[in-house]
């Protein structure tokens, strides 16, 4: 079972599971999750980054 969920995740999150290894499919489903948050964060931080720089580009 966790071969087969680990198997769609995207590619850097994939290595990152796979590099820790879980034991059991919880382990696998909570590493992922908080691994997709953390990933999403730093997308809207940078996203937030440049919708300033560019509006300060404007002014």
């Amino acid at each position: 079972k966790v071969d087969k969920y680990i198997s769609g995740l995207p590619d850097n999150i994939y290595g990152n599971v796979m590099s820790t290894r879980p034991k059991t499919l919880d382990e696998t489903i909570e590493l992922a999750n908080d691994l997709m948050d953390q990933k999403l964060r730093t997308y809207i931080e940078r996203q937030n980054e440049n919708k300033k720089k560019a509006d300060d580009n404007q002014q």
